[in-house]
């Protein structure tokens, strides 16, 4: 079961003091904060905080490039196709030489 608890925020209520502080020039339109933590029953949580003038759409846009982003990331950097060294060894064993 989901317990959703709403609160009604800004834009800029939902901006975390490091975004603040990497890009000071910004003016909050839209915002959500994801956070997993520890809730104090000791389980997980998910929090996530959207502020109250966001429509359901801009929401659902920001997770789609979020998710996107991450996930071109994650794939660039951990699929690479690298032979085994074993199966090197094989194919060497395997080769006749003409000069032999």
């Amino acid at each position: 079961m989901v317990t959703i608890d709403r609160h009604a925020v800004s834009a800029h209520d939902c901006i975390p003091t490091i975004v603040a502080t990497l890009w000071p020039e910004i003016i909050p339109i839209h915002a959500i904060s994801i956070v997993v933590g520890i809730s104090p029953e000791g389980g997980q949580s998910l929090y996530v905080l959207t502020d109250s003038d966001q429509p359901p759409w801009v929401c659902a846009g920001m997770l789609t490039l979020v998710k996107s982003d991450v996930e071109s990331s994650w794939t660039a950097d951990s699929w690479h196709v690298d032979s085994d060294p074993e199966d090197e060894d094989e194919d060497e064993d395997d080769w006749d030489d003409p000069d032999d």
